[in-house]
């Protein structure tokens, strides 16, 4: 699933129906979240311009573990990666 659709759906617009960006736009931040970290893998292609804010970007960082990354691609799952 293309996360990018749900910018569509969740808080798009503020109470005077202005569009409003998704690094600015708190719902799309959470929602964001809840669906990157519900299953047991993300595959993340677009690392520039995916619309996440600071706090996001360093939850994710911090809520999980990239376990492959090329070209640009990162495989991230929840928690830590057990070493060895």
């Amino acid at each position: 699933m293309d996360l990018s659709g749900y910018a569509y759906d969740v808080g798009a617009r503020d109470s005077a129906g202005q569009a409003v960006p998704r690094d600015r736009n708190a719902a799309w931040q959470r929602e964001a979240l809840r669906y990157l970290t519900s299953g047991s893998a993300t595959l993340m292609v677009r690392t520039v311009g995916n619309g996440f804010d600071e706090t996001t970007e360093r939850t994710l960082d911090d809520t999980t573990a990239t376990v492959l990354e090329r070209r640009g691609v990162r495989v991230l799952v929840p928690g830590e990666v057990p070493v060895g």
